[in-house]
């Protein structure tokens, strides 16, 4: 990974993880962030992000969670596309408590979750057959004053 003695630049390593990420290697993609790291290459929001996607969309949500605690150690502030990644992982793997804290943790930082937020977390638990998922997260959705569209 490395071209006559000198590490990959942070944009290298940016194409490495899309490559791996486009292609479903959920694995590679966290080589290649742990190689980063190692080289002490500065990660970004998006960067975060499209790790932590790679690997929930690959089923290794325990390694996003890793990445996560990655991403605040560093002090950098969620948007709302990285809770949206953790929250849908969480809601994949059955972890509904902790996708709410998530949720409140997003509420917290001014992260208002919208009509889409909510739907993709309902469509997450209907595809694993989690109904009492889908209604406390719709309670929740209206309690927030969020309307659902013609989607829901």
């Amino acid at each position: 990974m490395s071209m006559q003695g000198k590490p990959p630049t942070e944009k290298q390593f940016e194409i490495f993880i899309r490559m791996h990420s486009d292609v479903g290697r959920g694995l590679r993609v966290y080589y290649v962030y742990e190689k980063m790291k190692k080289f002490g290459i500065k990660r970004r929001v998006f960067l975060y992000n499209r790790v932590m996607d790679a690997l929930v969309k690959t089923d290794h949500l325990d390694l996003a969670m890793v990445v996560y605690e990655d991403f605040k150690e560093d002090g950098l502030v969620e948007e709302s596309v990285t809770f949206m990644i953790m929250i849908k992982g969480l809601c994949r793997e059955g972890r509904i408590d902790e996708a709410f804290e998530l949720l409140g943790r997003m509420r917290e930082n001014l992260c208002k979750p919208d009509v889409f937020a909510y739907i993709t977390m309902i469509r997450v638990l209907i595809a694993k057959g989690n109904l009492d998922g889908c209604l406390t997260i719709w309670e929740e959705m209206l309690k927030d004053g969020v309307h659902p569209d013609a989607m829901a």
